[in-house]
């Protein structure tokens, strides 16, 4: 669409808020290639946006708003100053927590449009975010991207040079805020009832029986029986988790988020330990979605297993690490991974890494706010498109191989007659392995978990059971058992730690 084009069409849209308040401004809330905010979220330019405001700079702070009026300038047009609008009247405050910057450093912000009339095509929030934690300056843009090629409603992205009070304060991420016009007229869920910020840890913690961590951004925050629901479901026991956790939640939408999480190297996300920077979304019916935020955290890492931004190592919020040793939802997991791989290799995101870098590379150079320097910039950018070009081929080792993470266990009281099961230990693999074992008589109680039969220890015949009772002849030994996890590709073996001395 042409910026003549874009300006009749968001003249046309103001037109029709004036002649009803009541009414929506259709126009500029009509999704895909008919949305005109679209122009504030492309690839190919950078738009430039002017900041006022009568408070003194260095007094905004995170917690309230002050009064500002807002112009923005897309190639020869200019909204909210010269087109016949007036002034924007808007809402600023600083925002960020790692990234957080006050002025007159490069702060962070966020913007609110509280006029229907004066709204940016129909958008009630924006937010500008300083990307000192990104020093490639594309890994939201990228992330985002690939996020939205999978079906999760996820926000659009745009780059903007931006001046406050007249000074210039360099090259911002423009991002879409998730609020309800956004994810219902944009992305057409199914109405919200709620939209919570996940913080911290949050959704990990067995006590949170209300979800105390949890902000309200949309919704009643004096009925949180929806969030409660999926607390209570994430720690049902193992043999009701799927079908429960499925009554309240799309888990063909959250193992497609956590996919795309561990495919771009997400460390600061759900699926990763610091279990933060993430939405959930309750529809009317009270189920849940899982949407992105603050993915500036990516391309981290590599693929060991050791490593908590790898496919599959259980470290994370308890839906994904329940997800990880429940069978059917780990297939829904493995498929997305694939899924994902096809995405990302269909849209070139390692050569869209270059060419992006490559149009905001002038912008950088003359950013002398921004903390990184134009060539460590662009050697973080190098990094991110090399983090994609290899994530294809080590998706593919993973799923054929097994690594250990915790030692199998034997459970039970060790008496002759009483039973002994084995738990299976959890194992990092791609798809679901089968599981064999085999129980050992040991002379000695060391407590090595080794892949090779430990000295002193002798198989006990047709003990290949989880469960095991120990007999007269096990007086005196120790007990252990061996797992066998499976691949059709590849096997491991682990010992447990012994028993006591059968009595």
């Amino acid at each position: 669409m042409s910026s003549r084009s874009l300006q009749r069409l968001v003249a046309g849209a103001a037109a029709v808020c004036v002649l009803s308040l009541s009414a929506p401004t259709a126009a500029a809330l009509s999704p895909a290639d008919g949305d005109p905010a679209s122009a504030m979220f492309q690839t190919s330019k950078v738009v430039r946006i002017d900041l006022k405001t009568n408070e003194t700079l260095s007094a905004l702070n995170i917690n309230s708003y002050v009064d500002a009026t807002f112009k923005m300038t897309i190639g020869t047009d200019t909204y909210g100053g010269t087109s016949g609008f007036g002034a924007w009247d808007i809402k600023l405050r600083l925002k960020g927590n790692r990234s957080f910057r006050t002025f007159p450093a490069k702060a962070a912000l966020r913007l609110e449009f509280p006029s229907e009339l004066q709204r940016v095509f129909g958008i009630k929030r924006m937010t500008l975010n300083n990307m000192v934690q990104d020093r490639s300056k594309i890994n939201e843009a990228i992330g985002y991207t690939l996020f939205r090629a999978m079906g999760i409603a996820a926000p659009r992205t745009g780059y903007a040079q931006v001046w406050v009070n007249e000074i210039p304060y360099g090259l911002y991420l423009n991002v879409e805020s998730l609020d309800s016009v956004a994810l219902e007229k944009r992305n057409k869920i199914g109405g919200t009832k709620h939209l919570y910020e996940g913080s911290l840890g949050s959704l990990n913690d067995p006590l949170d029986a209300h979800g105390v961590h949890y902000q309200v951004d949309v919704g009643s925050p004096d009925n949180r029986q929806d969030l409660e629901d999926l607390l209570s479901a994430s720690q049902e026991p193992a043999a009701t988790w799927y079908s429960r956790v499925a009554a309240v939640a799309d888990l063909g939408e959250m193992t497609r988020f956590w996919a795309v999480e561990r495919y771009i190297g997400n460390w600061d996300g759900y699926s990763s330990p610091s279990i933060s920077n993430y939405y959930l979304h309750s529809d009317n019916d009270g189920r849940f979605q899982l949407l992105p935020w603050g993915i500036d955290q990516i391309f981290s890492g590599g693929v060991d297993n050791r490593q908590p931004y790898s496919f599959g190592y259980p470290s994370g919020g308890l839906l994904f690490e329940g997800c990880l040793s429940n069978s059917p939802c780990r297939a829904l997991y493995v498929q997305a991974l694939r899924n994902v791989r096809d995405k990302a290799e269909a849209l070139g995101l390692d050569s869209v890494a270059a060419s992006l870098h490559a149009l905001l590379a002038p912008k950088i150079a003359i950013d002398l706010k921004d903390e990184t320097s134009p060539a460590a910039s662009k050697a973080a950018q190098v990094a991110a498109s090399n983090f994609l070009k290899g994530r294809s081929a080590e998706l593919a080792v993973w799923l054929t191989r097994i690594t250990r993470v915790t030692a199998p266990r034997i459970v039970g009281s060790v008496a002759r007659g009483a039973p002994l099961t084995a738990s299976t230990g959890t194992w990092a693999y791609g798809p679901t392995p089968t599981y064999t074992y085999q129980w050992f008589r040991c002379s000695a109680g060391k407590a090595t978990t080794p892949k090779a039969t430990p000295r002193g220890c002798t198989s006990i015949a047709k003990a290949t059971s989880a469960t095991y009772y120990p007999k007269a002849k096990d007086r005196g030994f120790y007990l252990r058992v061996r797992v066998k996890a499976s691949l059709p590709t590849a096997a491991e073996y682990w010992f447990s730690t012994p028993t006591v001395v059968v009595p």
